[in-house]
C-alpha cells in the first residue's frame, strides 16, 4: 500500500502539487482570520465547583477585574497635601473610565471608606456620625489641618487600612479598582498609565497590577513573537546548511515547515478559532516538526539516489520506505496533542486544536511536497559525494556498535542509573505556582516588580473569596452567622501569609464602636438580631446607594469574606484552602445553619487548577500511552512493538519532569502539555529507528552491519531531526513571556532525551529482547565482533 501511495503521489506530481500550493496560498489567506483569545477565564477548570462559585460571586458582588495601583513617594508622606491631591485626582478620573465600577473604587480618597464617630449634644444624648474619606480629604486640601490629624488618626485606627491600603511609614498607599469588561484590557492600560504618567515626577512613582494590565503587558510581549520566530528559523537554517551543506538542503525543510504551519494557522482562520497565549508556542513546535520530517524524506532520498541513480524511482522508494513511520508518528503526535482536549482547560483546549491540526498538515504538505520538488531538481554530483563520505560518520558507527554485545549492557546501566535519579527528581515535582508573581512573566519584568510593591508592601494582590449564604432574607442579621463568620475570619487573619480580610462582620463592629464614643473595647459583635439589624440599616443609610454592595445584598441574605493574600504559591493555596476546609468541616465552629463556601477569586481559581491537575496528569500520561500503544500496534502488527517503544519514552518524560522537580519548575496550567506531548512527538525517533532496523533486517545478515546501515542513516537523521527541533523550541527562551521560555526550554529536554534513548538505549533493548516483529529473521542474521578499529 505504501508503494502504491508513493507512485501515485509522483505519477500525478504536478496536480497533486498544484493542489498542495492552491492549498497553501488558500490557508495563508485564511491567516488573517486568526484572532488572539483572551479572557479571564481561560485557566479556570470548566465545571469545577471554586469556578462556578467565582462566576456567582461576581455576578452577586460585582465586577472581579481588579487594578490596584500603588503610590510610592520618597519625600514627605501620602498626606502631604500635594501627594493627598495627587490621590484625588486619580480616583477622580478613574471613577470615569469607561466600564469601571464605582462602587469598588478603593483609596484614601473615595467615599467608600468611612470614618464613625459619636457626638454629645447638650441634653447628652450621643448620636453616631458617619464622615467619608472623600470628604475630608476635600476638607484637607481645603486648608483644614484638624482635619489631617483626624484623617491620619483614623487610618492608624482601622487596621483595614493601616498597613494594607496605607504603608505603615505612610510612604505609600494603594487606590483599588474593578472593571466589568475584561476585553477592554488595552483601554485600561492605556488609560490608567495616562492617568498615573500625568502625576509621576522625581518624588512619586506607581506600581500597577492586575488582570487588565497583565493582559495589556502579554500583548505587548506576543507582539514581539515574530522576531523569536524569525531567530528559530534562521538557526533551523543553520543546522540544515551543516546537514547537507546545500541550498535545496536548506529551502525544501524550510517551505515544508512554512507550508505546515500556514496549513494548520489557515485552517483555524477558515473554521472562525481564535487562539491564546499558550498555542502561540505551537508553530514553533509544528515548523520544527516538519523540518524534522523533511530531514528524514531528504536523507532517505539520497540514500535511495546513490543505490537507484533515478530521480522519481529514489523518490517512490523514499516515500515508500518512510510511509509506516511518518504516518504513524504525524498521527501519533497529532493524537497526542489532541488528547489534551480531556483535559478543563479552555486554554490547553485551545493548543490542543491549533497543535493537532498544525501537525496533521505536515502529511499534506512536507511528506508530498519535498518528494514532489526533489524529483524535478537536477541531481548535485557535489551532494552526492558528500553523501558518500559522510554518511558513515564514526560517531553514528561507535553508537550502532555500542547497542551490540557487552557494551550494550554498559549502555542500559547508565539508562537505568538515568532512571534512578529522574524518580527522585521526579518526586520533587509539585503542583502549582511556585514562583511569585504572575507566571506569564519574568520577576524582574515590569509587571512582577509591581507585584512585589503590592504584596510585600501593601494589602497583597492575591484575592480569595468565601461567600456567605441565608436561607432566607435577613438572615444577616443572626448573631450565630456573624459570629461564626469572625471566627473564620480570626482564623485566617492569624496566618503570615494574610494581609488583611474584611466582611459585613467588620462594619458591625465598626458601627458598635462608633456608637461608644470611638472607644476600641467596644469594636465587638452586637449581642442580638435587633442590635445587628440596626447597625447593618445605620451603615446603609449613611453609605452610598451601592456602596454596600461589596459586602453583602440589601435583601440581608448573601455577604462574602474577602481575603487579601501574599502570594497565591502552590503551598499557600493549599494550606488556606485546606485551613479553611478544616474550621468549615467542623461543627463546634458552626453555630448557624448558613451556608459558607470556599473557595473563590483568584485563590480559588488557582485551587482549583491545582486539583485538576493533580487528579488529571497521570490519566492524561495513560492515554497518551495507549495511543503510544495503539498506533505502534497497528504500524507494526505486533504489541510488543508498542510495549518496547515505552521504554524511552517513559525514561525520556522521568527525565523532563526531574528537571521541573530540581529546578523547582511547578506543574501548573502552562507546563501540563509537557508530559503528553513529550511521549507524542518522542516517539517519532523511536518509530523511525525501528522502521529503519526492520528493512535491513529483510536482508538477512551479519547484525553489527545492519545496525550501521540504520543508524548511520535513519540514526543521523533523527540526531539532525532532534537538534532541529530543539533549536527551534529553544528560541522560545528569548520570550518576555516566562511560561513560553520554560515551556520552550522544557520541551526541548524532552527531544533530546528521547533522541538519545531512541539511539543508544533502544537499540540496546532490541538487540537484548530480539523481539519478533523485528528480528523474525533470526536464522540468517550472524553475530560478528565490532570492527577492531572501533
Amino acid at each position: 500500500m505504501a508503494r502504491r501511495i508513493a507512485e501515485v503521489i509522483i505519477k500525478y506530481r504536478v496536480l497533486v502539487g498544484i493542489l498542495v500550493l492552491l492549498g497553501t496560498l488558500f490557508f495563508a489567506y485564511e491567516m488573517k482570520n486568526v484572532r488572539l483569545y483572551h479572557d479571564a477565564g481561560n485557566v479556570t477548570p470548566i465545571g469545577h465547583p471554586y469556578a462556578a462559585l467565582h462566576k456567582k460571586m461576581i455576578d452577586v458582588f460585582g465586577g472581579a477585574n481588579l487594578v490596584a495601583i500603588a503610590m510610592v513617594v520618597r519625600k514627605g508622606d501620602v498626606l502631604d497635601p500635594a501627594n493627598l491631591e495627587k490621590i484625588n485626582r486619580i480616583t477622580e478620573k478613574i471613577s470615569l473610565l469607561r466600564g469601571v465600577v464605582r462602587y469598588k473604587i478603593l483609596s484614601i480618597a473615595c467615599s467608600k471608606l468611612k470614618y464613625m464617630f459619636t457626638t454629645i449634644d447638650a441634653e447628652g444624648t450621643s448620636f453616631v456620625h458617619i464622615d467619608n474619606y472623600r470628604k475630608m480629604t476635600e476638607r484637607v486640601l481645603g486648608g483644614d489641618m484638624e482635619t489631617l490629624s483626624t484623617m491620619r488618626r483614623a487610618i492608624i485606627n482601622d487596621e483595614k487600612i493601616y498597613g494594607n491600603l496605607v504603608s505603615k511609614d505612610f510612604k505609600g498607599t494603594v487606590i483599588l479598582c474593578n472593571f466589568n469588561w475584561l476585553h477592554d484590557y488595552e483601554y485600561i492600560f492605556d488609560s490608567i498609565k495616562e492617568i498615573t504618567g500625568a502625576e509621576e515626577d522625581a518624588n512619586t512613582e506607581f506600581h500597577i497590577c492586575g488582570r487588565p494590565i497583565e493582559l495589556a503587558y502579554l500583548k505587548q510581549s506576543m507582539n514581539k513573537i515574530l522576531y523569536i520566530f524569525g531567530v528559530a528559523v534562521a538557526a533551523m537554517v543553520l543546522l540544515l546548511y551543516i546537514d547537507f551543506r546545500s541550498v535545496r538542503g536548506v529551502i525544501l525543510p524550510l517551505c515544508g515547515g512554512v507550508m505546515a504551519v500556514i496549513w494548520g494557522m489557515g485552517m483555524l482562520g477558515f473554521i472562525g478559532f481564535r487562539i491564546d497565549v499558550l498555542s502561540m508556542t505551537v508553530p514553533f513546535l509544528v515548523l520544527a516538526l516538519a523540518h524534522g520530517h523533511s530531514v528524514q524524506m531528504m536523507s532517505r532520498y539520497y540514500e535511495e539516489l546513490r543505490r537507484i541513480g533515478d530521480k522519481k524511482e529514489a523518490c517512490v522508494s523514499a516515500v515508500a520506505g518512510l510511509f509506516r513511520p511518518a504516518c504513524t508518528s504525524i498521527i501519533t503526535d497529532s493524537a497526542a496533542f489532541a488528547s489534551l482536549a480531556l483535559l478543563p482547560f479552555i486554554i490547553v483546549r485551545s493548543m490542543s486544536v491549533v497543535a493537532a491540526t498544525g501537525i496533521l498538515s505536515i502529511l499534506l504538505t512536507t511528506f508530498t511536497f519535498v518528494p514532489i520538488i526533489l524529483s524535478y531538481l537536477p541531481v548535485s554530483q557535489k551532494s552526492m559525494e558528500r553523501e558518500k563520505k559522510e554518511v558513515r560518520g564514526k560517531i553514528f558507527v561507535k553508537m550502532a556498535y555500542a547497542s551490540l554485545g557487552k557494551s550494550r549492557w554498559v549502555v542500559m546501566g547508565v539508562g537505568l542509573i538515568c532512571l534512578i535519579i529522574a524518580l527522585i527528581g521526579t518526586g520533587r515535582v509539585k503542583v502549582g505556582d511556585l514562583t511569585p508573581g504572575s507566571p506569564n512573566f519574568w520577576q524582574d519584568s515590569d509587571y512582577n516588580r509591581a507585584v512585589e510593591v503590592l504584596d510585600n508592601k501593601f494589602t497583597g494582590t492575591n484575592l480569595y473569596s468565601i461567600y456567605i449564604g441565608g436561607k432566607e432574607a435577613e438572615d444577616l442579621w443572626n448573631v450565630e452567622l456573624a459570629r461564626d463568620t469572625e471566627a473564620l475570619q480570626r482564623r485566617l487573619e492569624r496566618r503570615p501569609d494574610v494581609g488583611y480580610t474584611v466582611s459585613y462582620v467588620n462594619i458591625l463592629k465598626q458601627v458598635n464602636r462608633a456608637m461608644h464614643d470611638g472607644d476600641p473595647r467596644w469594636e465587638v459583635l452586637p449581642t442580638n438580631r435587633p442590635m445587628t439589624m440596626q447597625f447593618l440599616d445605620s451603615f446603609v443609610e449613611g453609605s452610598g446607594p451601592e456602596d454596600p454592595r461589596s459586602f453583602f445584598e440589601l435583601d440581608f441574605r448573601q455577604a462574602n469574606i474577602q481575603i487579601f493574600m501574599r502570594d497565591h504559591l502552590a503551598e499557600t493555596v493549599n494550606s488556606v484552602i485546606r485551613d479553611t476546609a478544616e474550621f468549615l468541616s467542623d461543627p463546634a465552629n458552626r453555630k448557624s445553619d448558613a451556608d459558607i463556601v470556599q473557595a473563590a477569586g483568584l485563590i480559588g481559581i488557582y485551587g482549583a487548577i491545582i486539583e485538576v491537575i493533580a487528579k488529571s496528569q497521570i490519566s492524561n500520561i495513560i492515554i497518551m500511552l495507549i495511543v503510544v500503544l495503539v498506533f505502534c500496534s497497528i504500524a507494526f502488527r505486533s504489541i510488543s512493538a508498542g510495549l518496547i517503544v515505552f521504554i524511552p519514552l517513559v525514561l525520556g518524560n522521568f527525565i523532563t519532569f526531574a528537571v521541573m522537580g530540581f529546578g523547582k519548575i511547578g506543574l501548573f496550567i502552562y507546563t501540563i502539555p509537557v508530559a503528553a506531548l513529550g511521549i507524542g512527538v518522542g516517539v517519532d525517533y523511536s518509530l523511525y529507528l525501528i522502521s529503519r532496523l526492520r528493512d535491513e533486517m529483510e536482508g538477512g545478515r551479519e547484525i553489527g552491519l545492519i545496525y550501521e546501515k540504520a543508524i548511520t542513516t535513519a540514526g543521523r537523521a533523527i540526531f539532525f531531526t532532534a537538534a532541529t527541533v530543539t533549536v527551534g523550541l529553544l528560541a522560545l527562551v528569548l520570550s518576555e513571556i516566562r511560561f513560553q521560555a520554560i515551556l520552550g526550554g522544557m520541551l526541548a529536554v524532552v527531544m533530546m532525551a528521547n533522541m538519545f534513548s531512541a539511539l543508544l538505549l533502544l537499540p540496546s533493548l532490541l538487540s537484548w529482547i530480539k523481539p519478533k516483529f523485528i528480528f523474525r529473521s533470526s536464522d540468517r542474521i550472524t553475530m560478528q565482533p565490532p570492527p577492531a578499529s572501533l
